[in-house]
């Protein structure tokens, strides 16, 4: 039999390779559970570069170029060098499916047919259209099936939900964006029936008054036209927001990548060929060559410009929470503040939410960092009904609560809503203590 013999150039040139791919910054960051730091991520990337080229480097002394093995030599440089895009590709694969494998089975029947009835709504074009609401502030069309109900006025209800206008004991408004509306849940998961279900008898309502995409300024707006028009006069308000409001100081901090990043602006497939490879170490390699489109003063902006943001937002936030008061006042409604939790928030995570995760900390770098801040300098104002639910998912074992950085699936909606109930009761309103906000 024979000995097969490898030679040791061999040997060390397939062990830089496969370290050089493997000890990459998205495996090391899912390791050490968090954000690598700006010198960690080049120390990783100047590993991950020195490792393959040493590796490449072996096998082209191991393989010398012979005249008669030009061809040989050409192929292994072709495999070589598609091997780890090829590999990557697989792992990403791989990830997305068991992602989306993970997130099904921790789902309701239920919501897998709202989900799917909405899929089919979108793809028809059929989501969106005229409805009886002021100025048609909600822009869905209504609609009728098991899981997925808009009445005429462009509000998610349930099917069996009563209208509107038909009054209760105490009827409580809840506002927010697609969080609140249900993005990927039953009507039966939302928030503001897993509200209503808290309190355990009829004679309390909870309306979905969520819009997706809405912020803290069209939440105001929609609530003072129903107001006005008399459709809706809740006795309280509560607002479940955040998310939607800072995403716009982070991108406005952001606003270099898009404007001057000219490959990846691209819509379509390179758009979504950037969001798929984004996770890996050799593509951030790419998207690094890209920053000779990005202006010089661009890195000062992200590091700068967001904090400067942060500051104003809340400046406007504040503002806005003095308007929605005095609102109340005028109609004599309480007015409950939530701010809401994202993924980067909650500190036990599954395996799938740390994938989740980690793959949002690389393509939105600082986005945790800036929303912390941003909820921090709301809270600091000490507003009495200005509830901070950062920490509403944190659980004693680990639960699969979200469906990605923003939204929450059924058990996670169910936690927000039983929180929320808390923070109600424990309140007891603020309408006694107006004069002093």
């Amino acid at each position: 039999m024979t000995k097969v013999r490898l030679h040791t150039a061999s040997v060390g040139a397939a062990l830089c390779v496969v370290l050089g791919l493997t000890l990459n910054e998205w495996v090391i960051g899912f390791l050490k559970g968090g954000n690598l730091s700006d010198f960690s991520l080049c120390i990783v990337r100047v590993l991950n570069v020195c490792l393959t080229a040493i590796g490449v480097l072996l096998l082209v002394y191991r393989y010398r170029v012979e005249s008669r093995e030009q061809i040989k030599f050409i192929l292994l440089c072709m495999v070589t060098v598609s091997f780890p895009f090829i590999a990557l590709g697989s792992v990403e694969l791989s990830l997305r499916t068991w992602e989306r494998i993970y997130a099904i089975r921790h789902s309701t029947i239920e919501d897998r047919r709202s989900e799917a009835t909405i899929f089919r709504l979108v793809r028809e074009n059929a989501i969106y259209g005229k409805n009886d609401s002021p100025e048609e502030i909600s822009p869905f069309r209504p609609h009728r099936s098991a899981d997925y109900n808009i009445n005429r006025y462009g509000l998610r209800v349930k099917s069996s939900e009563p209208s509107i206008l038909e009054p209760a004991t105490w009827t409580i408004g809840v506002l927010g964006g697609s969080t609140i509306w249900g993005y990927n849940v039953a009507d039966s998961n939302t928030i503001p029936i897993l509200l209503e279900a808290q309190y355990g008898h009829a004679d309390v309502r909870v309306l979905n008054l969520g819009i997706s995409g809405y912020g803290f300024i069209e939440e105001f707006k929609l609530i003072r036209l129903f107001a006005e028009s008399g459709l809706i006069a809740p006795d309280q308000l509560v607002f479940y927001h955040g998310g939607n409001d800072f995403a716009r100081v982070y991108q406005y901090a952001m606003r270099g990548v898009h404007e001057q990043k000219i490959l990846f602006a691209a819509p379509g497939l390179l758009k979504e060929l950037e969001n798929v490879l984004s996770r890996f170490s050799l593509f951030n390699w790419a998207k690094l060559a890209t920053a000779l489109l990005v202006p010089n003063d661009y890195y000062a902006e992200q590091k700068t410009g967001a904090s400067t943001r942060v500051e104003e937002e809340v400046r406007v936030y504040l503002a806005l929470y003095s308007d929605v008061m005095r609102f109340c006042r005028e109609y004599g409604m309480r007015c409950d503040f939530f701010l809401q939790p994202l993924l980067n928030n909650k500190r036990k995570k599954t395996l799938t939410e740390r994938i989740t995760a980690n793959a949002h900390i690389r393509r939105f770098p600082g986005y945790n960092e800036h929303y912390e801040a941003f909820v921090d300098h709301i809270m600091a104002a000490g507003k009495a009904n200005i509830h901070d639910l950062r920490e509403a998912l944190e659980t004693s074992e680990l639960v699969f609560s979200h469906k990605d950085i923003i939204h929450i699936n059924a058990k996670g909606n169910a936690m927000v809503a039983g929180e929320i109930y808390r923070r109600l009761c424990a309140s007891g309103g603020v309408m006694d203590n107006l004069e002093a906000t």
